[in-house]
């Protein structure tokens, strides 16, 4: 299974979202020490605290792309993949520029056996971030899963000059061992990478 991760470029206060904005300063200061620890708790693991805590907060900033995120990921990490693509597909339509939640989402249509629509995403994330990692990656992954071998090494290629160092990237990227590596990697069940929070 697909490991879900988020990256935003900083994980934005809430206080960026419109209603945040129109709320007592109190009352934005509050909103993000919920998303703070909310994020807190995802990143350890203890997923149901987190969905509570941000199904919470949907009630009070229902338009807040970094809610909207996370609790896709958080639905995502517990295979509730349904769930968890309303929260992604919402995050895309409300930030259609980031190039994180399109592979997010991409990701997510992956799990769900949705390959055109996730090739779609994956390259949509790419136009946006060329040099995005996890795209690339995963583009490759996706079309090795498709034993599309030729349309897979480009985007692996990429992934593996961006991040060399990626335990996921270890392969020679030469022809004479290109296809054996893409085989082993179908047959072991290679995995999509996602976005991890930063802060």
């Amino acid at each position: 299974m697909p490991r879900l991760r988020l990256v935003c470029l900083a994980l934005l206060p809430l206080a960026a979202c419109s209603q945040a904005q129109d709320a007592p300063s109190g009352s934005t200061e509050r909103l993000d020490r919920q998303f703070q620890a909310a994020v807190a708790q995802y990143e350890s693991g203890r997923f149901p605290e987190a969905a509570a805590a941000l199904e919470s907060l949907l009630r009070e900033v229902p338009e807040s792309f970094e809610v909207h995120e996370l609790l896709g990921l958080v639905y995502s990490a517990q295979s509730q993949d349904a769930k968890a693509a309303a929260h992604l597909e919402k995050a895309v339509r409300l930030k259609p520029d980031s190039a994180a939640a399109r592979t997010n989402l991409a990701t997510n249509l992956a799990r769900r056996e949705k390959p055109a629509l996730a090739e779609a995403e994956f390259k949509k994330a790419l136009e946006l971030e060329p040099q995005n990692y996890d795209a690339n990656h995963n583009l490759g992954e996706l079309y090795v899963r498709a034993g599309k071998v030729a349309a897979a090494t480009p985007y692996l290629e990429q992934a593996q000059r961006i991040n060399s160092a990626s335990y996921d990237n270890g392969y020679d990227p030469s022809a004479a061992h290109q296809f054996r590596f893409l085989r082993q990697r179908l047959r072991s069940g290679a995995r999509l990478r996602c976005h991890q929070p930063l802060r």
